[in-house]
């Protein structure tokens, strides 16, 4: 079958040179790659892109004796089949199981200075803690420490489940705004 690549070329001249170039060499070209890559589905996609590559010099290729003609080719097949082998040595393939598995030293490095910023705010967070009114405490402690939901601290303090969550905003802004007064 004759690539799309081929097919969708606009002058007809280019498309029959290109049409028979591919017809007489793709055996030639198809070999040329797999003696370096050694896998027969990426051969084929170099193949495509090596025949991008030739139709952009159909005009050079065209002026070239058979025997020039032939080595050209089967240094652009080498040449597209290298590039692959070393682009995907500078960037290795992982599969995603492996890379969830991973467990290197820059990840830990990240979740130790996460851990140590988490231990500064709340070191913060307790020296502004006496300074806090007892409806802000009772709710910050409630929602976050003890794990009630919003209805239950409505029904503690005989409000609307809707104001204790403008309750708990003001609190978290209180706190906030105590805390960076402290720096």
């Amino acid at each position: 079958m004759l690539p799309y690549a081929i097919m969708v070329m606009t002058d007809d001249s280019d498309r029959a040179f290109m049409t028979e170039l591919f017809v007489n060499y793709h055996r030639l070209m198809y070999k040329s790659i797999l003696q370096i890559v050694h896998d027969q589905w990426v051969t084929e996609d170099l193949l495509q892109a090596t025949l991008v590559k030739l139709i952009d010099k159909v005009a050079e290729l065209r002026k070239k004796d058979r025997d020039r003609l032939v080595n050209y080719i089967i240094t652009a097949c080498k040449n597209q089949a290298r590039n692959y082998l070393r682009d995907k040595k500078r960037h290795p393939e992982y599969p995603l199981e492996d890379y969830q598995e991973i467990n290197d030293a820059e990840n830990d490095q990240d979740s130790i200075e996460a851990r140590l910023v988490a231990a500064d705010e709340l070191n913060r967070f307790a020296d502004i803690w006496p300074r806090l009114d007892e409806r802000s405490q009772h709710l910050l402690e409630g929602y976050y420490t003890l794990g009630k939901s919003t209805a239950e601290l409505a029904q503690e303090l005989g409000i609307k489940k809707d104001s204790v969550k403008m309750a708990l905003h003001r609190a978290r802004a209180n706190a906030y705004a105590l805390m960076q007064q402290s720096n």
